[in-house]
C-alpha cells in the first residue's frame, strides 16, 4: 500500500484493480472510495506497482501485461 502525503489516502494494487481507499481519522478504519481495472491480461491479470504522482492528481501502475497506465484520480 502507497500512503498519500497530502490526503488520508492509500493506494492498493488489489488483484487486477489499483483501489483508492480513506483513512477515517478518528477510527482509523479504511473506506474504499473507488477502484480502476488496470491490468487487462486475458490470463491471471495482476497489478504489481501503483503510485501517486508527485502532485497526487494521478496515479502510474503496472501489471502483468506489460503496460504501465496513468489515471486522472478526478476521472475515478
Amino acid at each position: 500500500m502507497i500512503p498519500s502525503n497530502k490526503q488520508n489516502w492509500i493506494l492498493a494494487a488489489v488483484g487486477k484493480d489499483v483501489c483508492l481507499y480513506e483513512i477515517d481519522d478518528s477510527s482509523g478504519v479504511l473506506k474504499l472510495l473507488s477502484s480502476i481495472e488496470s491490468d487487462w491480461s486475458k490470463e491471471d491479470p495482476s497489478v504489481n506497482k501503483c503510485i501517486f504522482s508527485d502532485d497526487e492528481s494521478m496515479v502510474v501502475s503496472g501489471g502483468d501485461d506489460g503496460i504501465a497506465r496513468v489515471f486522472e484520480i478526478k476521472d475515478w
